[in-house]
């Protein structure tokens, strides 16, 4: 067996390998921003343990499907409120088999597939069980696009396809100093009364993994458009797209609810916006005009 320990916006986590899955798959190199030595490891948030022996239950029931960009995740429950979570990609099939307690604070899984597909079921496994177990913690792993501009981070967010990296590289080509957070899946935490976002292993296609974290500036809603346009809008509008962003699980209420409350709780500290947007640098300019104070 091999042990492993990370942290990841002050979280730590521990994943361990049986013999077979040691030989057969290692930690992505992305996670080694996040290494730390077992005597640097305190409490641990969850435990992640890669077994391809593990064998999955039969009697459960589906109660939810979701997808998220390339990959399908079906969520069973299993009679003693634990869950098991199957991870498909649409290209390769099933990558991971999950099973994890009601809290997420232990995880088993079984990749399947080739070394890639190793890599697409472990990385699904590991954001689901940070989601989902560090919600109750005041965290939110949010699908966005984070630029740092003079010490702070600022958080472009849309549907799939809206430009989010697009507008984060026009920040750096405009202006001196700008730089890439995260651009994908960045963790947001209240800490002392303050809205810090984190850098995070999940960067989508952008290889970007840096483990650091800044205060909030702003976040700001994009939509493709023929012009450019940026407005703060009501809070209750501001909830529900916000929503949609964040990893939220709606059939597990106590994950459920933590996830709205620390939402509300980075609405009422953070100011957001709403912007309809051409990809150039107009776009850019009128937005660091707007949202930097």
């Amino acid at each position: 067996m091999a042990t492993y320990f990370y942290c990841i916006a002050n979280f730590y986590i521990k994943i361990v390998f049986t013999h077979l899955a040691h030989e057969q798959f290692k930690v992505p190199v992305q996670y080694e921003p996040f290494k730390i030595s077992q005597e640097e490891c305190g409490s641990v948030l969850f435990s992640l343990v890669v077994d391809e022996d593990f064998t999955f239950k039969k009697k459960r029931k589906i109660i939810g499907h979701f997808q998220s960009g390339e990959n399908c995740h079906d969520v069973y429950l299993l009679g003693d409120g634990s869950y098991q979570i199957e991870v498909y990609n649409i290209y390769s099939g099933k990558v991971c088999g999950m099973q994890t307690n009601k809290d997420f604070t232990s995880i088993v899984i079984a990749l399947t597939g080739n070394p890639r597909q190793y890599t697409i079921g472990f990385n699904n496994a590991m954001m689901i069980g940070f989601a989902f177990a560090s919600a109750p913690h005041g965290c939110l792993l949010m699908h966005a696009s984070v630029t740092i501009y003079q010490d702070k981070g600022y958080l472009f967010l849309g549907k799939s396809g809206t430009g989010k990296s697009t507008h984060s590289n026009l920040w750096l080509k405009n202006f001196k100093d700008a730089e890439l957070l995260n651009d994908d899946s960045p963790a947001l935490r209240i800490v002392e009364g303050c809205a810090h976002v984190y850098g995070t292993p999940w960067s989508g296609k952008t290889p970007c993994y840096k483990n650091k974290h800044v205060l909030i500036g702003a976040i700001v809603m994009l939509a493709q458009q023929l012009y450019n346009r940026i407005e703060q809008r009501r809070v209750i509008d501001n909830f529900a797209c916000l929503l949609s962003s964040c990893s939220s699980m709606v059939w597990d209420r106590r994950i459920y609810d933590a996830i709205c409350q620390n939402l509300s709780k980075i609405i009422e500290l953070i100011p957001i916006y709403f912007m309809d947007c051409l990809p150039n640098d107009e776009a850019a300019r009128i937005c660091k005009e707007t949202i930097v104070r």
